[in-house]
């Protein structure tokens, strides 16, 4: 057949069509690649210019300042500003206000980017209370500050702008006297009320360095707060307490405290959550006592002391002085911090039925106590507000009660954490709750009758005056079935037991938690009106 040229134009169109397919499908063709981005480095070293302010890492006094200076081997963290990244560590060339600070981090960061500078850490707790020169002072594991600059980066390596290092934390020297003599203290924890700063095992030595009674404290600086100190010994406990207190980062402070001996405080410790958090109990109940011009507070002194039906309980009125004759108090009303009460019916001290309401104990179903019968000054618990006395919540009760692991025997059970029990067998018999203390071992010949341990039971656990003092000395702690207070009505005194927690009833605004027990029964979260008047047994 004769092709025409249309014919032999439309076949060379094909076969060079076929030719670009079988081109596209060989094997022995490598494909256009794409220009690679270059990969951040994966490690670069890093330098920085470093200051001091004047006060910031205030590590050696001179006169009642203190010198800044970096020594040589100090080691910097270098982190993302919110914290969340961290890239490595740099280390101080030189000694002196200034230094070099260089290093390799393990990931570049981005340039421009804003990096937090940081020296040592948050945490306070393992000071030994000298500034220098040991393995546990202040410039070796809490000198805490932080600088913030900009990266440069270039190749392999990050330039930033300078670093000047501002401390984080104010450092203040206590010297911590009775009055009289310094107080070499074993332990010292300061509070503030959101922080408290524990320094644990102080050694001897840190007096030998700094002198007697002298301490410095590393601590985060606040504003008008009010101060908390403990001090302990090896036989005594020291409190104090300052309202108004303001310690500014990168300060330095010398304060001389006078500290009162803390009294009240028995000697068995008790879990009361999770983590670990132990408390001691105050000696006995709170009372009130009034004598016909003011009121002051204390601690019942005995463990089983209780004022029931007597005068006082029973003359309780619902207007100032809130008692109609002089006497003493010990069961008191849950008072919210919704209420307007300002007097010492804010602690409860009133027969007032005024339920639900601002002007009586408090209309929010989830609110605090107005004011925790612990922030009072109590003449026989350190005689001075706010010194570390409070009210164990619901759920700190009921951990004590029903989880705590004691690490103790007692009767025979292991873990044991409570008896109903009646004490005093051979003199005026009391019934109540005996709480037993972390790692007490008591066998049941040290008791005249032993009864259910984590068990109600009908006040079975019998003791005379001698076996429950014996009991009280390992640390047993003893709560009286002191009865309940309706308006100025006192029922169930010898035979019911009911102690306020500090939590409300999130469910009903009229009620509060309480633990409470009868014969054969406990209750370890128990709602009850906020107007009736339960025991207080206080903890530090």
């Amino acid at each position: 057949m004769r092709k025409t040229l249309k014919d032999i134009r439309m076949l060379a169109s094909l076969l060079l069509a076929g030719a670009a397919l079988l081109s596209c499908s060989s094997d022995d063709e490598t494909p256009a690649s794409t220009p690679e981005t270059p990969e951040t480095p994966k490690t670069c070293t890093m330098t920085v210019q470093a200051t001091k302010g004047a006060d910031t890492r205030a590590l050696a006094v001179d006169g009642t300042e203190l010198a800044s200076t970096w020594t040589a081997g100090d080691v910097v963290t270098v982190l993302s500003e919110d914290g969340s990244t961290t890239y490595g560590t740099l280390t101080a060339q030189s000694s002196g206000a200034s230094t070099t600070l260089t290093g390799t981090l393990e990931t570049a960061p981005a340039n421009g980017a804003s990096l937090l500078l940081k020296y040592l850490s948050d945490s306070y707790g393992v000071q030994d209370g000298t500034l220098t020169g040991t393995d546990n002072s202040i410039d070796k594991v809490c000198d805490y500050s932080t600088a913030t600059v900009t990266a440069t980066v270039s190749g392999d390596h990050v330039t930033t702008t300078d670093a000047n290092f501002a401390n984080q934390q104010a450092i203040v020297k206590f010297t911590l006297t009775d009055g009289t003599n310094a107080i070499n203290a074993t332990a010292l924890t300061v509070s503030d009320g959101t922080n408290n700063i524990t320094l644990s095992n102080i050694p001897s030595a840190t007096y030998t360095a700094n002198g007697d009674g002298v301490l410095y404290v590393a601590l985060p600086g606040f504003s008008s707060q009010t101060v908390s100190l403990t001090a302990t010994t090896a036989d005594k406990t020291y409190v104090y307490s300052k309202t108004g207190v303001t310690f500014t980062n990168s300060s330095f402070y010398r304060i001389q405290v006078t500290m009162n001996e803390l009294v009240g405080l028995l000697s068995g410790k008790f879990t009361i959550n999770s983590s670990g958090t132990k408390v001691g109990f105050s000696q006995g109940n709170l009372q009130a006592t009034y004598n016909g011009t003011n009121w002051t507070w204390s601690f019942a002194t005995t463990q089983w002391g209780y004022i029931g039906n007597a005068a006082g309980n029973t003359s309780v009125t619902s207007s100032s002085p809130f008692i109609s004759g002089n006497g003493t108090v010990d069961l008191f009303g849950w008072v919210g911090a919704s209420s307007t009460w300002t007097d010492v019916n804010k602690y409860g001290i009133t027969s007032s039925d005024a339920i639900n309401a601002i002007d009586g104990y408090g209309n929010v179903a989830t609110e605090s106590l107005k004011s925790d019968w612990g922030t009072l000054a109590i003449t026989n618990g350190g005689n001075t507000a706010n010194s570390g006395w409070r009210t164990l919540t619901s759920a700190e009760w009921k951990y004590l009660l029903d989880t705590r692991t004691t690490g103790g025997t007692v009767f025979g059970t292991a873990t044991a954490r409570y008896a109903h029990a009646t004490i005093n067998t051979d003199g005026t018999s009391v019934n109540g709750l005996i709480l037993f203390p972390d790692g007490v071992d008591i066998a049941s010949s040290e008791v005249a009758t032993a009864g259910s341990v984590n068990a109600a039971s009908a006040y079975a656990t019998k003791c005379t005056t001698a076996q429950w003092a014996a009991l009280a000395a390992k640390g047993c702690v003893f709560l009286p079935a002191a009865g309940n207070r309706d308006g100025a009505t006192v029922s169930n005194a010898g035979s019911r037991g009911r102690y306020w927690s500090s939590t409300p009833n999130a469910s009903n605004a009229n009620h509060a938690y309480s633990v409470y027990f009868i014969s054969g029964n406990l209750y370890p979260q128990n709602g009850y009106n906020r107007r009736n008047g339960f025991s207080v047994r206080l903890v530090r």
